[in-house]
């Protein structure tokens, strides 16, 4: 039977960042591992879900939950809390509201097992990949109002995974997801609206929401803010905004912030040239295979 470590997916989900993100990615961190290293707790984990990826770390890989009893748990759990909210409680009413924070809480409480199986479904983990299955599981998420399974339905739509590409579709869902403060979703509605993809082109617009994003602290988000400022989409030109922006999201080791940052510190664009310090970021964005070509670039640059 196959038996899987789900909880690497509840941090993914919960976090969007690895569980081993302070630790080194060497043979060390394998043999910690082995010896009984684990992530640490995330506050505010449901104390079942806890209980659930404690059984998918266990020493004797025998005693792990198969696929099968990890999914029928996670409905145990989904069928718990959907049986604990009553009409007449005044607080599950208030919770009604679009706006209220009950809400939010219980739709991801409801819908984390959904996200689970999806994830497992889309990247195969314990189970055959089956990217329609796990666009299946991802919308029945997003028709929860869980803005994780909104933001992924916009992205198969977009991407036509598991389902026909659908540019309306796509934009419909990251619209939601943005509207309910998804800060991927943002960055992929921007992305939208700077390039006139399934909408007319609003750079200013894309602006927004890529600075929205950034705020979230999302790397990405605040990579292309930079790149907004640095080339004047949607904003004037600001090359030591872009540069400030391009530092942040390379301290979060984003790949395309250190290759962009390298360019400016090589060529002293913006920025006092340090040709040194720009080799250091190629050979960075490099070992994140970002660009192809990045390593060719970084040898060059070291000739010089």
């Amino acid at each position: 039977m196959i038996r899987v470590k789900i909880n690497v997916l509840y941090i993914f989900i919960r976090e969007s960042k690895s569980i081993y993100v302070d630790e080194p990615y060497d043979f060390d961190l394998i043999t910690n591992i082995v010896e009984g290293l684990r992530e640490k707790l995330i506050p505010g984990t449901p104390e079942d879900y806890v209980k659930v990826y404690t059984k998918c770390w266990d020493f004797e890989p025998d005693k792990r939950p198969t696929m099968k009893q990890l999914v029928d748990e996670l409905k145990r759990i989904k069928t718990k809390i959907e049986d604990s909210i009553t009409v007449d409680d005044p607080v599950g009413n208030y919770g009604s509201s679009p706006n209220s924070n009950n809400t939010i809480d219980s739709s991801i409480n409801n819908s984390f097992p959904l996200i689970y199986v999806g994830k497992c479904y889309e990247d195969g983990y314990g189970i055959n990949e089956d990217k329609t299955a796990a666009f299946e599981y991802y919308e029945k998420a997003a028709n929860k109002n869980f803005t994780v399974g909104q933001s992924k339905i916009g992205y198969f739509y977009y991407n036509g995974i598991g389902v026909v590409k659908d540019l309306k579709n796509a934009v419909d869902w990251y619209e939601k997801a943005s509207n309910l403060g998804n800060i991927i979703a943002k960055y992929y509605l921007g992305n939208l609206y700077l390039n006139g993809i399934g909408v007319k082109r609003d750079r200013h617009k894309a602006f927004e929401l890529f600075a929205e994003s950034a705020e979230g602290n999302y790397s990405n988000g605040i990579t292309i803010l930079g790149y907004c400022y640095k080339n004047g989409k949607g904003t004037s030109i600001n090359k030591k905004k872009a540069f400030e922006l391009y530092v942040k999201a390379s301290e979060l080791n984003n790949k395309v912030a250190q290759y962009n940052l390298a360019l400016m510190y090589e060529y002293g664009d913006g920025v006092k040239k340090d040709k040194i310090r720009a080799n250091e970021l190629y050979k960075e964005s490099a070992k994140q295979g970002y660009p192809k070509d990045v390593m060719f670039v970084f040898l060059e640059v070291s000739k010089i």
